[in-house]
C-alpha cells in the first residue's frame, strides 16, 4: 500500500481508497488532482530563494 504525506496534519498517513486519498490520522480526504496541485505548490515554496529583509 502506498502512503503519502497529509496536507493537513503532515503525517505520512494518506492512503488511496479509489476516488480519494484519505488520512488515517485526521480523516482528511482529498482528490488525486488536488493533492498533486498542493504538492507542486509546496515544492515551489521549498525551492524559492529566501527573501532579503532589507
Amino acid at each position: 500500500m502506498t502512503f503519502r504525506s497529509c496536507p493537513r496534519c503532515h503525517r505520512h498517513s494518506l492512503y488511496s481508497n479509489g476516488a480519494f486519498w484519505t488520512c488515517s490520522v485526521c480523516r482528511y480526504a482529498i482528490t488525486e488532482s488536488a493533492l498533486l496541485i498542493d504538492e507542486r505548490r509546496a515544492l515551489r515554496r521549498a525551492n524559492r530563494p529566501p527573501e532579503s529583509s532589507g
